[in-house]
């Protein structure tokens, strides 16, 4: 890569706290908001970031899945960059996204956040650290499913 280039490099991760601030002024009083989340919410992001060290740091073979592959993903600079710039789009995007809010707890009503929380419980149980990316994937993914039904 071009010198220049690599030097802007470190201040690539400079835009996750930009977009945060942006998300929260643009958003905060978003009357939108009742039932659904628009753009990622910034904990889900904060905790997507947080979990990217205790990824590598945790052993490569999982309940016998081999998760070496989703560690050397955090170790790829291109990776790193395109997902700070997809996780910068998704926290000020108008993409409505799933709410935990339970207003009931009737299963018609909560499906998709029953069937979530469910998946996610076994994924952490299953991966651990490494499963936070996947259910972050998953949130963004359910909620899209189920805008469309």
């Amino acid at each position: 890569m071009n010198s220049g280039i690599t030097i802007l490099i470190p201040y690539i991760a400079f835009l996750i706290p930009i977009f945060s601030a942006l998300r929260l002024a643009k958003f905060n009083n978003d009357e939108r908001q009742q039932d659904v989340f628009i753009g990622l919410p910034t904990p889900a992001n904060a905790l997507l970031i947080a979990s990217f060290p205790l990824i590598l740091i945790q052993k490569s073979t999982l309940a016998g899945i081999d998760i070496s592959s989703i560690q050397s993903l955090f170790n790829s600079t291109v990776f790193l960059i395109a997902l700070t710039i997809l996780l910068s789009y998704l926290l000020i995007g108008e993409i409505p996204l799933l709410s935990l809010k339970f207003k009931t707890y009737n299963w018609q009503e909560n499906k998709i956040r029953y069937i979530f929380l469910g998946i996610s419980c076994i994924l952490l149980i299953l991966l651990f650290y490494s499963a936070i990316p996947v259910i972050i994937l998953l949130y963004i993914l359910l909620s899209l499913f189920n805008l469309k039904s």
